[in-house]
């Protein structure tokens, strides 16, 4: 700390950060936590869903960091007191990586949320991504179609911007003009007209989709569906010989038209337009390594409603691959729901979520927790 205090450059500060940008692009964090504390700053990431702590480094280093942190994303550095959000990059290997910083003041000092966007990774396509067979025909006929809208759901980093992709390198092709909305672009696309939004002068997602609609376009991937205005344009869009992919923040398939009717849209545009839901959920895998086997007590295989017998059950005890945490890599499991003609008259009926859960259980729908 002395040798940092006495230093007359940042060098040692912009080699710190760097550090811990590169530590947490290597080790696969999808986030990186930097919180003040009374004594000193924690950094923690975030990797496979959960967080774990990296180190520590004094209060004076942290505040500096801070600081190094607002210039690369363009913040302002004076300001202290309220959140600020910003964008920047950095180049690893032949990696783009976009770093997207979001700093808030807390009572201990100013912390900051660095969220990793490798923009260089490669993307799969949708049978790499885990789907059962008949998921995956399922998906592909939604996709097909000449018009309509799909979404994908699920809770923020459930993996559902790589379902779109998913879906994009699929309709991707020198007949279709794609265009996407996202904030920020998470990945680049060859052959993809890409747009990022931008608050601050008023580009939103509501207003760069209705510019995208003058751009002739086949296909639009919307980043998320936030309010009412992008929920009614994306599906008057969808009506008009576009399909629309788009993800929206809810718990399962079934409960995604109830919030699509919360957000002001008529039961029977949803029902003409909506091709089919895809909820999602990333569950962690219990690490190759170490992995014991186990037999659950009865009382939690109850609980859960597993039945026990014939299956094998395993344990990963902890070890220097999975930094002792007994997983290691996360699996995608998938709820599809397809609209049928049976579920457009329900849906335009305005049934229940209950109804319309029903009617696609009787339809072959496969749940989460099956």
């Amino acid at each position: 700390a002395e040798s940092l205090d006495e230093a007359e450059d940042d060098q040692p500060i912009i080699n710190l950060v760097r550090a811990v940008l590169l530590e947490g692009f290597q080790e696969g964090a999808s986030d990186i936590h930097i919180e003040p504390q009374r004594e000193d700053f924690v950094i923690r990431y975030r990797v496979d869903g959960s967080c774990f702590e990296k180190t520590r480094v004094p209060k004076s280093w942290g505040a500096r960091m801070m600081v190094r942190l607002k210039l690369l994303a363009d913040l302002d550095i004076s300001q202290r007191r309220l959140p600020q959000d910003g964008r920047s990059q950095i180049q690893v290997g032949k990696h783009r990586v976009d770093l997207r910083v979001t700093t808030t003041p807390t009572v201990e000092g100013e912390g900051a949320v660095i969220r990793i966007l490798d923009g260089g990774r490669e993307l799969k396509d949708l049978s790499a991504l885990g789907l059962r067979e008949e998921q995956l025909d399922k998906l592909t006929r939604m996709v097909r179609c000449q018009e309509g809208f799909v979404l994908a759901t699920g809770p923020t980093g459930s993996g559902k911007t790589t379902t779109l992709y998913g879906m994009l390198k699929g309709l991707s092709t020198e007949q279709n003009k794609v265009i996407t909305l996202e904030d920020p672009v998470e990945n680049v696309l060859e052959g993809v007209t890409q747009i990022s939004t931008h608050a601050k002068i008023g580009l939103n997602f509501a207003q760069g989709l209705r510019s995208i609609l003058r751009q002739d376009p086949d296909v639009i991937l919307v980043g998320e569906i936030r309010d009412q205005e992008t929920a009614r344009i994306a599906v008057e869009a969808s009506m008009t010989g576009h399909i629309v992919l788009s993800t929206l923040h809810t718990v399962g398939s079934c409960e995604s038209i109830s919030r699509l009717m919360d957000l002001g849209v008529e039961s029977y545009l949803i029902g003409d337009t909506l091709q089919g839901v895809v909820a999602q959920r990333l569950l962690r895998k219990v690490c190759p390594h170490c992995r014991v086997e186990r037999v659950p007590s009865q009382a939690v295989l109850e609980e859960l409603g597993i039945a026990g017998e014939g299956v094998k059950f395993y344990e990963g005890e902890g070890c220097t691959q999975c930094r002792d945490r007994g997983f290691k890599g996360r699996v995608g499991i998938y709820e599809i729901l397809v609209v049928d003609a049976e579920m457009r008259g329900l849906i335009q009926n305005q049934a229940s979520k209950d109804q319309i859960l029903q009617a696609a259980r009787a339809g072959g729908l496969s749940t989460l927790r099956e």
